[in-house]
């Protein structure tokens, strides 16, 4: 959310220095870019996290408690997935993720801008 932040302020203030879009233009612009950017980087992350917490409850599910969920470290678990996977697998379904991010950030800073 901060890096999303960071991105579209410093978009609003490059267009108070350059005056070339209005108000909630600079909301839906400045939020597509920044929400579609910060969700293309972040999409690697979101990835492992997922991984982790898919075989954290597999583990548990199969009553062998923690000691089995604890192997799993993300450095361990990302090695596995590239390995097995390759590097492509961390940014696999990126472009629907950000497609889908930037079209909703879109449009809550053009309202953030409209109802400021």
């Amino acid at each position: 959310m901060a890096l999303r932040d960071t991105f579209f302020f410093q978009f609003d203030k490059w267009n108070t220095e350059h005056k070339c879009l209005r108000s909630h233009e600079i909301g839906f612009v400045g939020g597509a870019l920044s929400g579609s950017t910060v969700a293309y980087i972040t999409t690697p992350f979101d990835t492992l996290r997922c991984h982790l917490t898919y075989l954290s409850n597999m583990n548990t599910s199969r009553e062998k408690g923690f000691a089995l969920a604890s192997m799993f470290s993300p450095l361990h678990t990302t090695r596995q997935l590239i390995v097995d996977h390759g590097v492509g697998l961390f940014y696999r379904g990126a472009r629907t993720r950000a497609i889908s991010t930037g079209i909703r950030m879109a449009f809550f800073y053009t309202f953030m801008k409209i109802c400021a």
